[in-house]
């Protein structure tokens, strides 16, 4: 029978492999990274200058805060497959009061409330309703997508007339670096900073690694998962709202296969399908990657299919090294 001292240094031992693991796997990223970038400037010269790489920046940071959510809802556990439709339905709801009314504080907290809304209905259909991550998520995603088309009629909606103050937040920079870009990069470091630090950001991973050892240690599973879906909606509904802002216009199509992108970002980036693990730092150099890998495509002239093959691709083979390092784990374990 093992001692309490035993049982502690196997976890100490377990503890300290994850983290060298998490090190080996984010140094692989900054390496692959920076091969791509070199590779590609060789075969593109263009690729390497400031103007593409603030455009590479700016392509992924809206894209980049449904990925803060997903890897805290990834480490919880779960996965929010309703991310995209729920980011489409804050624009067209911000846009269509905002044509109506033209009381753009209105319509973005109208816009705020239905996005708290949908991230609600996600945390109850998973904890009070007992469904899983996969259905709940894909239902809201689907009611979501629907109220998009219902309200807009299918149609954009142009909203050139927005506030000033607005339209400068989507199309304004500071030092030459995107608005949008700086924006995207402080959520980053305040969420990393919250996931390392704060006792209750903690209690994430603690639900994510063992949801019954978490509840008997006083922390309430339902309580967590909650908040992290509720959290999602929030960080879609700015992106919705930056959306406007740089494309000063509300489509019924945005957002489709952002949560594809979200979950691929994370996952590469460390975050473990089986919860418990994740970095917000992983998971932005994961999206980083993405960002590279279709800025590529679209210097080097390769058609939008093969781009989609080509990120289908990198999310199987992201799965594929989830797989088998949670093998691994297992193996250690053992």
């Amino acid at each position: 029978m093992e001692t309490v001292n035993e049982i502690r240094t196997e976890k100490t031992e377990a503890k300290n492999f994850l983290k060298k693991l998490t090190k080996i796997r984010e140094i692989a990223l900054i390496f692959i990274i920076v091969l791509f970038s070199i590779v590609l400037s060789i075969a593109n010269p263009v690729f390497l200058t400031s103007e593409n790489i603030l455009n590479i920046l700016l392509s992924i940071s809206i894209t980049g805060f449904l990925t803060l959510g997903m890897t805290v809802a990834l480490i919880a556990g779960g996965f929010d497959l309703s991310v995209g439709s729920v980011t489409a339905l804050v624009g067209i709801i911000a846009g269509n009061i905002f044509i109506s009314t033209e009381n753009i504080f209105l319509a973005l907290l109208v816009s705020l409330l239905v996005a708290l809304v949908m991230g609600s209905l996600n945390g109850l259909l998973i904890t009070i309703g007992g469904l899983n991550p996969f259905i709940a998520t894909l239902s809201i995603m689907g009611i979501a997508r629907g109220l998009v088309y219902i309200i807009s009629k299918g149609a954009p909606m142009s909203l050139m007339k927005l506030p000033e103050w607005l339209k400068d937040i989507g199309r304004g920079h500071l030092f030459g670096i995107p608005y949008i870009v700086i924006i995207f990069f402080i959520a980053a470091i305040i969420f990393h900073i919250l996931l390392k630090y704060s006792r209750q950001m903690r209690k994430v991973f603690y639900v994510g690694s063992n949801e019954d050892a978490a509840y008997f240690s006083g922390i309430n599973p339902n309580k967590i998962k909650f908040f992290v879906y509720l959290m999602i909606g929030f960080l879609c509904w700015i992106a919705g709202v930056l959306a406007i802002a740089r494309f000063k216009s509300a489509s019924p199509t945005f957002g489709t296969g952002l949560e594809m992108t979200a979950i691929s970002a994370a996952v590469i980036g460390g975050a473990s399908l089986s919860g418990g693990e994740g970095t917000v730092f992983g998971s932005t150099l994961g999206l980083i990657l993405l960002g590279i890998v279709s800025g590529a495509l679209v210097l080097l002239g390769i058609s939008v299919y093969w781009q989609q093959l080509i990120s289908s691709l990198v999310l199987l083979i992201a799965v594929l090294m989830d797989s088998i390092i949670e093998r691994t784990k297992a193996n250690k374990r053992i």
